[in-house]
């Protein structure tokens, strides 16, 4: 009898082991596919899980971080999603957007993969509802001359530098149009510098520089896929039903008051509560004029025109307009920290006039077009509209266009 025990206990172990391996090396072979194979994303599909969509619209680079995926292509509507939420209900218009990349990983334009201008940048420059409404698109249509378009979303000012060195000086350019995005262009400096560290670039699994740190990163997405689709789901019922919800959307919004024109708005970042002066002093910061320094230096080196557009947030445009008593917590937290929306541009002006270097706003225009009741980003999300696209464009083509005469 005891024997008999003994060999079920063995042959039950044997089952867990085998099982164990099984479901470790089916792990294992989907990772490996995900990771490393474009063609077996495609088949699976699912780019609502972070790591999939990242390892499908870029590729890793050990300089950049990533790339943007040659030929990659997106077919999505903004807004969609919120259209039946309550707050949204009639007062959202969900907008088609539809992106080709060329064969280096960029947006598709009319222009020449290389031109004369170049404009490099993150998901500001790279975004655009089609392929003609790109801010380049849109500035080429200003000057009469073609840009190349070098943005790509997740960018900061350190994969800017290195963009240009690498893929804009070796065709000669005449003028550099540098970008600059004051709701996180500097968090991207301390993001990078964790990547290098052998950490991971804002969380994202799939920029992780360790197969076990990726590996990691995207069973943790697929569980987290899973919860708020199950669990999440499900204890968001509950509290609706016991009426103790608390709406993680209502909680971003803010209510837009332009002239003749309101409208619900959702806002995701937070600002500062620093002076221009004490940001300065800060790590990012100081790496940022270093960066920008170099920036100057190259365009004295390869006899280009550097100029840098200031690019403000949303609640930099629109915070004369915001109902305080409308909006969600987060905006109220916020406005109880005083007033913070010029320290960025401050701190970016400072520099500039440091390294005498040329820097356009596009700020003032944008608040002239929000006290005429245009609005200039999207609803529901941080960036540009189509209407901001264009006002972006306008607002920089005289700067452009002395200093390609000046060139």
């Amino acid at each position: 009898m005891k024997r008999i025990f003994t060999k079920f206990l063995l042959q039950i172990a044997t089952w867990f082991f085998l099982t164990s391996l099984l479901l470790t090396l089916s792990l294992l072979i989907i990772f490996l596919g995900v990771d490393n194979s474009q063609s077996f994303r495609n088949v699976i599909g699912m780019r609502q899980i972070p790591f999939i969509y990242f390892s499908s619209k870029f590729v890793r680079d050990p300089e950049l971080i990533f790339r943007g995926n040659p030929h990659w292509s997106i077919n999505t509507t903004f807004g969609a999603k919120y259209i039946d939420h309550p707050i949204f209900t009639d007062k959202i218009t969900p907008v088609s957007y539809v992106a080709n990349f060329n064969s280096e990983g960029y947006r598709e334009s009319t222009s020449p993969l290389h031109s004369q201008i170049a404009v490099v940048g993150d998901s500001f420059i790279e975004g655009g509802n089609s392929n003609s409404d790109t801010f380049a698109e849109h500035l080429k249509r200003e000057i009469g001359q073609d840009v190349s378009n070098y943005g790509l979303s997740w960018y900061g000012p350190e994969q800017y530098l290195l963009t240009i060195k690498k893929y804009i000086l070796p065709h000669k350019p005449k003028v550099i149009l540098l970008s600059f995005y004051e709701g996180n262009d500097p968090e991207d400096t301390g993001w990078y510098s964790n990547w290098l560290k052998k950490g991971y670039y804002y969380k994202q699994g799939f920029t992780a520089q360790t197969p076990l740190l990726r590996a990691q990163h995207f069973y943790g997405d697929i569980y987290r896929f899973v919860r708020d689709n199950t669990v999440y789901a499900l204890r968001v019922k509950v509290a609706k039903w016991r009426g103790r919800f608390r709406d993680p959307v209502a909680q971003r919004v803010i209510q837009v008051h332009l002239p003749s024109n309101a409208f619900p708005d959702l806002i995701s970042q937070s600002a500062d509560t620093a002076s221009a002066t004490s940001l300065l002093q800060t790590s990012d910061w100081i790496r940022i004029k270093e960066l920008l320094a170099e920036f100057s230096a190259l365009s004295k080196a390869h006899d280009f025109q550097p100029i840098v557009m200031h690019i403000p947030r949303k609640t930099h445009v629109y915070a004369p307009y915001i109902s305080l008593s409308e909006s969600g917590l987060y905006w109220k937290e916020l406005q109880q920290k005083g007033p913070i929306e010029e320290a960025r541009l401050n701190a970016l002006k400072s520099i500039c006039k440091d390294l005498q270097l040329n820097l356009h706003t596009i700020t003032t225009d944008f608040q002239n077009a929000a006290s005429q009741g245009q609005p200039t980003f999207y609803q529901t999300d941080l960036h540009w509209n189509s209407n901001g696209r264009q006002i972006a464009a306008k607002s920089i083509a005289p700067v452009m266009k002395r200093l390609t005469r000046t060139q």
